[in-house]
């Protein structure tokens, strides 16, 4: 037992006042807990979602395909056989509506889209026309974004589930530099049955 004066045990002396602590991470003391550094200057903050958590953004399960509409053949087309387009059910492809059905092509570039009664025989229906927002044209990986973007939830709006739940596909459509230049700037989303088939509307339709 030591007296109120020692320091036997390693105390300070009565009346005197105690040392400083070493710093943590001094010899002899433990590391100090999170970052020992100040940030890096300029270095964005991270960005933290609801609960805490990093944001996550999960991609569609499916592929999304795109279609081209050529400009110049259209305008060329609009002019000389407009009558036999509304005879035949022609639409030019920039100016399809929602609610259009028609049966798609496996071509890459379209001027020109036959439509039909959606009780008529077909495999695919527009659901979305939505224009984008872009200081130059997008390039094939910005329309992507844009098609994840605007047509996956107008998918679920129109047809009743969530797209990766359902057994359609869905391409879209763009214009091509020169439609962009003269303003065209719409991006159209269209449902796609791979089996084909349909003979009625898919809006509502949960399929």
């Amino acid at each position: 037992m030591s007296d109120l004066s020692g320091n036997a045990n390693g105390f300070p002396a009565y009346g005197a006042q105690p040392s400083q602590p070493s710093q943590p991470g001094q010899p002899g003391q433990p590391p100090a807990w999170g970052p020992t550094s100040a940030p890096v200057p300029g270095a964005a903050p991270y960005q933290y979602g609801p609960g805490g958590m990093p944001p996550v953004v999960a991609p569609p399960k499916k592929k999304l395909s795109p279609r081209t509409i050529i400009s110049i053949v259209v305008i060329a087309i609009i002019v000389i056989g407009a009558i036999s387009w509304v005879a035949s059910g022609n639409v030019s492809a920039k100016n399809i509506k929602v609610g259009a059905c028609f049966t798609d092509t496996a071509d890459t570039s379209v001027t020109t889209i036959k439509t039909v009664a959606c009780t008529k025989t077909h495999d695919s229906e527009v659901f979305l026309n939505q224009v984008v927002t872009s200081d130059t044209y997008p390039t094939n990986d910005e329309w992507s974004s844009f098609a994840q973007q605007y047509c996956i939830p107008a998918f679920a709006a129109y047809d009743g589930i969530d797209f990766n739940d359902s057994t359609l596909d869905i391409n879209y459509l763009v214009p091509d530099s020169t439609g962009w230049s003269q303003g065209d700037k719409t991006l159209t989303c269209y449902a796609t049955d791979p089996n084909g088939g349909l003979t009625s509307s898919i809006k509502g339709s949960n399929k």
